[in-house]
């Protein structure tokens, strides 16, 4: 069993990425079956599930996420600890939450004995509609003798991902609120994009990988929030997969001179700094801005790309277009971290957090 199941998850070693999603309906079981109800999930699967759940259990990172902004009470496990950066974010009593690992990914590194002893009362798999999913949905139900659900989602469907998660998880009063704010984010957005013109709109280099040479090309998943901002993705090649991660010469990013270079991490950034090529880049394009993007429990754009998206439209929004978006991203960081975190940060939390998306040293050394 635990080999089959090993197998099926290393097969299919592809980012665990959302996207768009389905409606989810939930019939209460008859009187005769009273503990229990019938729901079919995103997959078209009829699934037999307790009526009322007191725990859940994620397939990933993404799951993780979107359960424990939605239902951190009735988180059974995470797919991956919490690290002590994240936990300076995060209530400390989320650092004891067991690990069960991911199904899938190029990371698939499942648990099983860990899941079965932890016995949820549902397991959630939330994110892209893979070819397989009803298999791979109806085998880790059967090998583990637990009701397992797909819900489908992507950014511009998020809200409706929390809806059916409320639905599901009894809470539909705190899924509602947070399906309100994804919405209302978006359409901010939305409204911000639909002003711009091709010529107002800012190009941008979202540097990542070791040397930071790789990105997330235009039309790659992870590249859509720079399209709901806005940003003129200067990486147009071909995606090598609908993550991203297109690999870039130090002479493709001098011919585009993008205006904004995004640095995934504060460590790609200390890189770039000590990097002579990057270090030319700048000294030739004074103009181009480096800017580290904020981290913390989850990166603003992605890592992974799921709901912390969504304060990322904010920052990034306002980064590039101060005179459109007139925000206090102060202001809107800690209301998103108090509705979706439910923590309170501190004003030197937030300098903190924030410092991150100044510029970085290569910029500053230009």
């Amino acid at each position: 069993m635990k080999r089959h199941l090993k197998a099926l998850a290393f097969a299919l070693a592809l980012s665990f990425l959302p996207s768009f999603g389905a409606a989810l309906h939930a019939e209460e079981a008859s009187a005769s079956e009273a503990k229990t109800r019938q729901v079919v999930d995103d997959a078209g699967r009829e699934v037999e599930i307790p009526l009322e759940i007191q725990s859940v259990a994620p397939s990933g990172g993404v799951a993780t996420l979107v359960l424990f902004t939605a239902a951190p009470e009735k988180l059974a496990a995470v797919s991956r600890s919490f690290s002590k950066p994240q936990l300076k974010y995060l209530d400390k009593k989320y650092a004891d939450l067991p690990e069960i690992g991911q199904f899938y990914g190029k990371k698939a590194n499942l648990n099983l004995e860990e899941l079965l002893r932890i016995k949820p009362d549902l397991i959630i798999d939330i994110g892209e509609k893979k070819k397989t999913v009803k298999e791979d949905m109806d085998g880790i139900q059967e090998q583990t003798g637990i009701p397992t659900l797909f819900i489908e989602a992507l950014t511009p469907e998020m809200g409706d991902a929390y809806r059916k998660l409320g639905k599901i998880l009894g809470n539909e009063e705190r899924c509602e609120n947070l399906a309100k704010y994804c919405e209302a984010s978006l359409a901010r957005s939305a409204k911000v994009l639909e002003s711009l013109t091709d010529a107002d709109k800012k190009t941008v280099y979202w540097a990542m990988g070791d040397a930071g040479l790789n990105t997330n090309a235009l039309g790659s998943f992870q590249s859509e929030i720079l399209d709901l901002v806005g940003a003129d993705n200067v990486c147009k090649a071909e995606p090598v997969s609908r993550g991203g991660g297109t690999e870039v010469s130090m002479e493709d990013v001098l011919q585009w001179k993008p205006e904004y270079v995004l640095v995934d991490s504060p460590s790609l950034a200390e890189t770039m700094a000590a990097d002579p090529a990057w270090q030319d880049f700048f000294s030739q394009n004074p103009e181009s801005k480096q800017v580290l993007v904020p981290y913390g429990p989850y990166g603003f754009l992605a890592g992974p790309p799921s709901v912390n998206r969504f304060i990322g439209l904010a920052w990034l929004g306002q980064l590039l277009y101060p005179e459109k978006y007139e925000l206090d991203v102060r202001q809107e960081v800690k209301e998103f971290y108090e509705l979706f975190y439910q923590v309170e940060l501190t004003d030197e939390a937030l300098d903190e957090l924030l410092a991150e998306g100044s510029e970085a040293p290569a910029a500053k050394a230009a």
